[in-house]
């Protein structure tokens, strides 16, 4: 029998809802967004939060369907490695914050 969860996502616009479902399969896990991303079969924030744990943009999940996310992804790489991508791009937007904010420096004593 084939385990299959649902969880519902807010998205950014803090209005829309988007259905993540995730299952057991035959290679490991699979989960699902009914978001723009994941509908182009991309990665999608909503999956890689889900997945590494993040439960901010999850609308009212159940504590048993938690817990059985975790125990379906207990034998996966996947929690640890969204966990990285999360962070990793946390890096990467506080970079680009960084050099948004010297290119201006560096402009201002140019023509300043």
């Amino acid at each position: 029998m084939t385990e299959r969860l649902h969880f519902q996502a807010l998205s950014s616009d803090g209005v829309t809802l988007y259905d993540i479902r995730a299952a057991r399969t035959a290679g490991g896990v699979r989960l699902s967004c009914t978001c723009k991303a994941g509908q182009n079969g991309m990665l999608c924030k909503h999956r890689v939060a889900l997945a590494a744990g993040d439960m901010a943009k999850i609308v009212e999940p159940a504590a048993a369907d938690l817990d059985a996310l975790k125990a379906l992804l207990a034998s996966s790489e996947l929690p640890q490695a969204c966990a990285i991508l999360q962070g990793l791009e946390r890096k990467l937007e506080d970079m680009k914050r960084g050099v948004s904010s010297l290119r201006k420096q560096i402009a201002g004593a140019m023509f300043g």
